[in-house]
Formats: C-alpha cells, structure tokens, sequence
C-alpha cells in the first residue's frame, strides 16, 4: 500500500499592503519500503478550496509516488476581505494517491489481493488576515509646536503622547492604495469619525483612519461593561452609521501613512487618542518589502521584537457594544 508523509499544515498571511499572490507549499513522499511506480492519473484531488488555485505536480524521481502541493492565492481575492487583524481562515484539502506495487504472486498491480494501493493525505492552511493600520493623508497629528498634517512630519520631529510626553518620530512612510486594489475590497476603505463623537472637540473635526486603526476609548460604559476605563477599539468596530462610518465614496486618492515612535504609544490625531504604530508580526506584515527594509534599519532585530500594546483591547462585538453608545 501508499504510505504518505509530509506537512499537514501550514499558514500564510494575508498582508494586503502590497497587492499579489500568498503562497503555500509542502512536498509529500511515500514511505512504503519496496518497489513503487507512479500511474498516470494517480491522484484525486478531495476536497479542494473553493478559491484560489491548488496545484498537484507528481514526484517520478526513484519511481515513488509522492507529490508536491501549492496553494495560491490573491490577497486581494473576495474570499479574504473579511479577515482582521487577529482573524483565521482555515483551509482544508485531501489528495487520495493510488501507487502500483509490487509482489510475487501478482507482480506490478494497482491492487493487492483485491486491495486498492491508495492513501489519502490530508493539508490544512491558516490564513492569517491582516490590514492596513494607519492615518490617512492630510491627518493633523499634535506635536510639541502644535497640530501639523502628518505628510509634513519627517524622523525626529516630536509629537504628544498621552503618557509619555513628547516623543520623538523614530520612522514615517506612505502607502498609496491603487483604485485596483480599492476595487471590491471593503478592508482598504477608510473609516470616518465624525467631529464630537467622543466627547466636545475629540476629534476636533472629522478623523479619517484605516478600518484597522485601534481608537483608544475611554468611555463611562466601558468600566460598567468590561471593567476597564480606557481599552483601544478598531475603527470599523466602532461604526454605527450616525457618527462613525465607511466613508470610501468621499476619497477619490487615498494614501496611508505610517507612524513609528520608540514604543507604542497613543498620540493625538484631530485631538483623538489613537494608537501609532504597534510592532507586532501581524501589524508589521502589512508593510512593503522596502518599508520593513527601511524600519529595520531604525530598529535592528524588529522581525524579533513583539511589543505589547499600551491598553487592553477589546473584541469586535465589545467594540460594536461602545459603538452604540456614541
């Protein structure tokens, strides 16, 4: 008989900055001792995805029937855009393999005193999501000289932070979002929070983040309902189509920025608390090639480096629950 080995997992991330595909793969062997040659036709693929692209390519090397398996996939594929930051999406395939043995009452066969020579192997894939998190253009981010648009900001220049003074930038970079890769995928829109939702003048005129962008909130409900005075919130759980809503239609070029400081940190943009950028593997997955180049040149060993976030935060349906208490 087929006995099959290899990986039976694996995990990729959708990191959606930089539009293209994510790949997984895994070679399988077969492990039976003895002499095996492979059929034409000798798979079945079981339980396909049903998106994105599997590809079986035969292993004839040694006369063994083993396979190699990839699994593609377009970050921007609709079958993605309601993965989060913190979000999985598992995948599960099987391939069935049929092999030809060898014995010496019944010489090479496809079957073993009536037994087919088959195994099935079984992969699962996690996608991770992730998204952009980060301010829109045009954002007015308070600094030490007062409020300044953040595409005016350059490394070194220092901006308030809520408990730890001021801070200086440590690394700043855009991100411009194509309209192909805006076409369809409601995780690039932009959220809007209207001037006053919080409380008079936070923000002080309408804010508009990416949906990932934790909000720190600190409102009264949030002790009564979780026991916490302030907890960050990601933007789009905090929509509730009155003052905090998708506001996509309004841009016609949107481009992203990033804001890196020492340590995480919440800074004040439109006067609303909210979060800069957190050094997490999912977060960081988010930038381009270059742009993680670039930080880690500011901050060796980052790819290393999992910070904590400076508030507790809370879960989607609990951000939905403050939502409506806006």
């Amino acid at each position: 008989m087929v006995s099959l080995s290899g990986p039976t997992t694996a995990s990729i991330t959708e990191g959606l900055n930089g539009a293209g595909n994510i790949t997984a793969s895994g070679t399988v062997a077969n492990n039976e001792p003895g002499i095996y040659s492979w059929l034409p036709g000798g798979y079945t693929i079981l339980s396909a995805p049903t998106f994105g692209t599997l590809t079986i390519t035969q292993n004839t090397a040694n006369g063994e029937g083993g396979y190699t398996w990839s699994f593609v996939v377009d970050s921007d594929d609709p079958a993605l855009d309601g993965l989060d930051r913190g979000d999985s999406l598992d995948i599960t395939f099987n391939v069935r393999v049929t092999d030809v043995s060898y014995n010496s009452a019944n010489g090479f066969a496809s079957t073993v005193n009536g037994t087919a020579v088959i195994d099935t192997h079984q992969v699962t894939i996690t996608i991770f999501g992730e998204n952009e998190v980060c301010f829109m253009r045009g954002t007015e981010i308070l600094t030490e000289d007062g409020p300044r648009r953040i595409e005016t900001l350059m490394v070194g220049d220092k901006v308030l932070t809520r408990d730890n003074g001021a801070q200086p930038i440590r690394w700043i970079a855009a991100s411009k979002i194509s309209k192909e890769r805006r076409r369809g995928n409601s995780q690039l829109e932009p959220i809007a929070i209207e001037a006053d939702t919080f409380s008079p003048g936070v923000p002080s005129k309408n804010l508009m983040l990416s949906p990932q962008h934790r909000v720190l909130v600190e409102n009264a409900k949030l002790d009564v309902f979780f026991g916490e005075a302030s907890a960050f919130v990601s933007a789009k759980n905090l929509i509730n189509f009155r003052n905090v809503y998708t506001c996509g239609g309004e841009v016609e070029d949107l481009e992203y920025w990033h804001l890196a400081l020492d340590n995480h940190e919440v800074v004040f943009a439109e006067n609303c608390p909210v979060e800069s950028l957190h050094f997490g593997e999912e977060a960081l997955s988010t930038l381009s090639p270059e742009q993680l180049a670039e930080l880690n040149d500011v901050f060796p060993s980052l790819a290393g480096r999992e910070s904590p976030l400076s508030f507790p935060e809370l879960r989607a349906f609990e951000g939905q629950l403050i939502s409506q208490t806006l």
